[in-house]
Formats: structure tokens, C-alpha cells, sequence
């Protein structure tokens, strides 16, 4: 997906999966360049067709595995480990959940 095609969400902060795919591939590339790695550095240290890196890259489409691959190889896979931590609405309920275990 394009830049331009997002206009309306990241003026309002609306996320939808479309979005976030967006948003991901946008920063992988980012950090990659940010590191100076070519995309053929990558997808060698990752295993990740070269290929397959270009299309997430330009579409943000790519499937999970090979997202971690790329996420480890950029030093990033902690991050993706958090994805579906508990996030707790009150202290209360944090407090209860420490009491709980």
C-alpha cells in the first residue's frame, strides 16, 4: 500500500489492520536503512526471500514467520513479543493480578 492511501487515518489516529501492516513495513524499512542493510543483507540473514522482503516492504504483507525473521535480524523481536501482553484499565486491577500470582 502507498503513502497516499492512509491520508485518512493518520489524520484522525484511526487504526485498522491495513494500517498497521502499513505502518510496520514503513518502520522495518526505516530501521533496515537506518542500519545501513541493503535488502539482500536482510533477507540472506534472515532467510527470507528477497522477494518476499521487496513485497512487505512496498505492501506491508508478509506472514508472521517471516516478519520475526526480518524483526531479529533489524534487533527488534523483543518487541514483537509484547504484542498481545495484558494491559491493565486500573491500578486496582494490576494489583489484583499480582496478588493472584
Amino acid at each position: 500500500m502507498k503513502e497516499q492511501d492512509f491520508t485518512f487515518e493518520e489524520q484522525f489516529g484511526v487504526m485498522t489492520p491495513e494500517y498497521v501492516s502499513y505502518l510496520i513495513a514503513k518502520q522495518a524499512k526505516e530501521l533496515r536503512k537506518r542500519q545501513h542493510l541493503t535488502q539482500k543483507e536482510v533477507a540472506t540473514r534472515s532467510g527470507v526471500p528477497l522477494p518476499t522482503l521487496r513485497y512487505f516492504e512496498q505492501t506491508g504483507k508478509i506472514s508472521l514467520s517471516a516478519l520475526l525473521n526480518i524483526a531479529s535480524v533489524l534487533g527488534c523481536l523483543d518487541d514483537a513479543s509484547s504484542l498481545f501482553k495484558k494491559k491493565y484499565v486500573s491500578l486496582q486491577e494490576m494489583i489484583n493480578d499480582e496478588e493472584q500470582n
